[in-house]
């Protein structure tokens, strides 16, 4: 579920391959349309996205959570904001993916100067995603999340399978 557009067209580019693979794959673009969809579907896995128009993705999961929806689904909130962690934890949501760690601009990590406090204020999985690539890979493994997600890194690459592998070694380490 995601408002801004940018993560739900990259999941309309994987829907394909989900469903090849026995996957189910819902889109919404924001939390009242979500509603809809989750009468009729009930997720293992909620991707949601904290900043939507109209109901955000806090406003939902407070709402999932209040009216006892989906006891059994793993709810993991894509935030860029360091502010929200505390409002997810109270919401009970599963994990955190930080889903654009790096600033458009500068490329310097906004949250390096905050990662200790958010590691240490949240037993929360964290996972980072967005922007991964060669050059700061390093970088990423030293941060020590939960997971690193890497996708148009290797999806946009010549040799995909190659780049892959490339970034399985760098993380296996």
């Amino acid at each position: 579920i995601d408002g801004t557009g940018a993560i739900r067209n990259r999941i309309t580019d994987y829907k394909t391959k989900f469903e090849q693979n026995n996957f189910e794959v819902v889109i919404a673009q924001d939390g009242l349309e979500a509603l809809g969809e989750l009468v009729n579907a009930i997720p293992d896995v909620i991707l949601l996205d904290i900043i939507m128009p109209g109901m955000d993705g806090l406003e939902l999961l407070e709402t999932i959570r209040k009216e006892k929806l989906l006891l059994d689904s793993a709810i993991i909130m894509l935030t860029n904001q360091a502010d929200d962690i505390e409002k997810a934890k109270s919401f009970g949501v599963d994990a955190l993916m930080f889903h654009q760690p790096y600033d458009k601009n500068s490329q310097t990590l906004i949250f390096v100067e905050d990662w200790n406090m958010l590691k240490g204020n949240t037993n929360l999985p964290i996972f980072l995603s967005s922007k991964i690539g060669r050059e700061n890979i390093d970088h990423m493994i030293a941060l020590n999340p939960e997971g690193i997600v890497i996708g148009k890194a290797i999806t946009d690459h010549a040799d995909p399978l190659g780049e892959a592998q490339f970034f399985y070694d760098k993380c296996k380490k």
